[in-house]
């Protein structure tokens, strides 16, 4: 009887398995493709038009005034850079522009500064420049993506053919004779002039030293336009009221409020707090303030981390003790529901003097009758699209006229048919929900749940998953080996129908991914999750572990029998008879002499690691004489990357190596396919860190960095234990020992008992 449920149990798992996998693997395909033709339909923003022209301004180091956040700054020089917007219609500053030299060959839309002239001031009848605003971008973005932000300062915004003569003629008059200022009152007559930061197409994402390097050079950028822009009649380089204002765009906006922090303690400290600050205004395009849902480095976590509570701190102080001079306003803008990369609630932000919007209410303000369900943009825009959409940017515009943020917030509660959070509506998770529950009503609670499910800021949820399900499934199998369970292939389909849906409980239970989508979305991702998992396990490992044994079986009838397969392991597997019938007598010492012999083969190969990465690092030294620099700090790096490369080489060794007992390589080949995608993916933004400090401008460049880990540290830790394991207080090398080295250790330990069971098994066998 029972076995006749069993059976019929395992008959439905199986046809479960195939019609699981149909449909979640279905519906990943089927929402990309929506996203991709219907969602994002190209529609959905109108482009702003504008006549590129960049200038690209002299380094740092030119700079009248220095400053204590120059001393790092030799790094500018190959690769951060400041530039200067100007329209190609606009006048006002053709007499800087070195059209002699353009900025790269062949291209003719940025350019050198012509020397020894002030590039901030115009040639006009006022010879007063607009308010500096300087953009900021995000993950792998360029100064380019200003272009947009820089048409919407002089409202040179529209096509040549789309604007009359007459009306594109009165407009350059006004910039030329000054009508349209900085200090105009209506926003019309507003001018802004905008300054892009290069960040080099620099990932910021990858690791946080980056960020903590573009962030430094953000202050250098502040105190050089502070500097050229300075009025003469003025005591202080910034009038109040008027302050620079930075917007970002993605990631960048956590490094904005991390330069803003710096510059505004900096010039606080330094009157005395008698002096405004020098930022009062950010403004952020679809930047991750409540979370990075795309971003696996923990550094990058520690950056957000460290930001966030020196804010805390500050706004604490200024309430506290009546400081004025430090906080600024931050004004986030969500891309919407289709922002693929930041999801609307990352973007939320809480605090003193925040304000949290979506681009939608701000492009197109919904009807109070009907939601304005027919607008376009109503889901938003894509992660890039919001950086030249012509509705947000105007908002943008009007924001930074307006900039004191009573006026900023009565704008935004004008723009929308709800009052804000700080009244009694609808706040920013309230209107996240109800776009949320238009797109069921447009697309249906399926095509909108595929759409919601395929969305790339997933996959971190789906790593998570990923770990719940290769745990539960590690346990399953321990239950298999332990109770002598038969049947595989019943085994393993139930386990694969089951061990998502509790891995969903679970992940649901823990608020993991709550904020971004619903349940469904969870479990449709687990699913998925578990297909990745199970390729691994019974794909991958499987056929590596078959092609290996089929090898060798080759190898050993060409030998007559006489295997050829050696590997470091025959030093315990063969360390003598004597050995092992003392072992065998001497039971308790068994365990120990086992694992003596190990740690001494690990510690022979961790020399040999060492000596062939010095040697690596020594030639490329000479081969590349002006880049690669020998040094404590590059020996280091280099020796972290051989030794993890040589874990995930023991990794893969792990998964496909053969066991006389299937059941405990099963568990052995589970343990190996969790890490097989987890190790990598916490490691790369290490390794591309280890890889710059093997430069001399990446060990530069982490300065500000490896400065922050210093004080972290001892702000931690200050006892005498501390100053032993101070090593431990930089990045690289808590994971190498922490993580990399315990993981080697493992894997390396599970793949010589293998061979050595193995070995063993044919000398029996024979």
């Amino acid at each position: 009887m029972i076995r006749t449920l069993w059976n019929h149990a395992s008959s439905l798992c199986i046809r479960s398995v195939v019609l699981a996998v149909t449909i979640t693997t279905g519906c990943i395909l089927y929402g990309s493709l929506l996203r991709y033709t219907s969602l994002h339909n190209g529609n959905e923003c109108e482009m702003t038009w504008s006549s590129i022209r960049f200038i690209l301004l002299p380094d740092p180091q030119h700079t009248r005034n220095s400053s204590r956040y120059h001393d790092h700054q030799q790094f500018n020089q190959q690769q951060y850079k400041l530039l200067k917007f100007t329209d190609a219609r606009d006048k006002r500053f053709d007499h800087i522009v070195d059209y002699k030299r353009p900025y790269q060959e062949y291209d003719r839309t940025t350019y050198h500064v012509k020397e020894n002239l002030n590039w901030c001031k115009p040639r006009n009848k006022s010879g007063k420049p607009g308010r500096a605003v300087i953009y900021v971008p995000g993950h792998e973005g360029t100064y380019m993506q200003a272009r947009s932000l820089g048409a919407h300062g002089t409202t040179l915004t529209r096509h040549g053919k789309d604007v009359s003569r007459e009306a594109l003629n009165d407009l350059l008059r006004r910039l030329e004779d000054g009508s349209m200022n900085a200090y105009a009152e209506s926003v019309s007559d507003f001018l802004f002039d905008v300054y892009a930061v290069d960040f080099g197409g620099e990932g910021g994402g990858i690791h946080g030293s980056r960020l903590f390097a573009q962030a430094n050079f953000l202050v250098s950028v502040l105190e050089r336009i502070a500097d050229e822009c300075h009025d003469g009649e003025q005591e202080d380089k910034i009038v109040e009221g008027y302050e620079i204002v930075i917007v970002a765009h993605s990631i960048g906006g956590l490094v904005a409020r991390k330069a803003a922090l710096m510059v505004n303690q900096q010039k606080h400290d330094e009157s005395d707090g008698q002096r405004k600050p020098w930022v009062r205004n950010i403004i952020t395009l679809a930047s991750p303030h409540g979370g990075i849902p795309f971003i696996f480095d923990s550094s990058v976590y520690r950056f957000q981390r460290y930001v966030q509570e020196q804010e805390w701190l500050r706004n604490r102080s200024s309430h506290t003790f009546n400081i004025g001079g430090i906080t600024y306003n931050i004004v986030s803008i969500s891309g919407g529901l289709r922002d693929e990369l930041i999801p609307p609630s990352s973007c939320r932000i809480d605090g003193n003097n925040t304000i949290s919007v979506l681009a939608a209410d701000i492009v197109n303000p919904p009807s109070k009758n009907d939601g304005n369900h027919d607008s376009p943009n109503r889901f938003g825009m894509d992660h890039n699209a919001i950086v030249w959409c012509h509705g947000v940017l105007s908002f943008v515009r009007e924001a930074i006229h307006a900039a004191e943020y009573e006026k900023i917030l009565k704008l935004v509660q004008e723009k929308q048919s709800v009052v804000d959070a700080h009244g009694d509506g609808c706040n920013f998770d309230c209107q996240n929900t109800e776009k949320q529950q238009l797109l069921q009503q447009e697309y249906g609670l399926l095509k909108a749940l595929a759409i919601m499910t395929s969305m790339l800021y997933n996959a971190q949820l789906l790593l998570v998953l990923y770990v719940i399900n290769a745990i539960l499934h590690y346990l399953v199998l321990i239950c298999w080996r332990r109770y002598n369970f038969e049947a595989t292939n019943k085994v393993v389909s139930c386990a694969y129908f089951f061990v998502p849906i509790l891995s969903s409980l679970v992940a649901s239970m823990a608020g993991v991914g709550k904020r971004y989508i619903g349940f469904g979305s969870v479990v449709i991702l687990a699913f998925n999750a578990m297909n990745i998992y199970y390729m691994i396990f019974y794909g991958i490992f499987l056929c590596l572990s078959i092609s290996v044994r089929t090898l060798q079986s080759k190898t050993n009838q060409n030998t007559n029998g006489r295997s050829s397969y050696k590997i470091e392991s025959t030093a315990v597997c063969s360390s003598g008879s004597s050995r092992h019938e003392l072992s065998s007598k001497l039971s308790s010492w068994k365990c120990i002499v086992v694992v003596a012999d190990h740690i001494q083969i690990q510690a022979f190969y961790a020399i040999q690691l060492i000596i062939a990465s010095l040697a690596v690092l020594c030639i490329c030294s000479m081969v590349f004489k002006d880049v690669v620099i020998v040094n404590v700090l590059s020996a280091g790096a280099m020796t972290f990357i051989a030794f993890v490369v040589s874990t995930m080489f023991y990794i893969v060794r792990v998964g496909f190596a053969t066991r006389t007992d299937p059941k405990l390589q099963g568990i052995t080949r589970s343990i190996a396919s969790t890490l097989l995608l987890l190790f990598p993916i916490s490691s790369v933004g290490k390794i591309m860190f280890a890889l710059s400090l093997l430069t001399r401008y990446g060990q530069t460049k982490a300065i500000p960095y490896m400065d922050f880990e210093r004080l972290q540290w001892e702000s931690f830790c200050n006892s005498k234990i501390c100053e032993v394991v101070s090593f431990l207080k930089y990045d690289l090398s808590r994971y190498a020992v922490l993580i990399s080295v315990p993981i080697h250790f493992f894997c390396a330990k599970r793949f010589h008992r293998q061979e050595c069971a193995k070995e063993n098994h044919d000398i029996y066998t024979k």
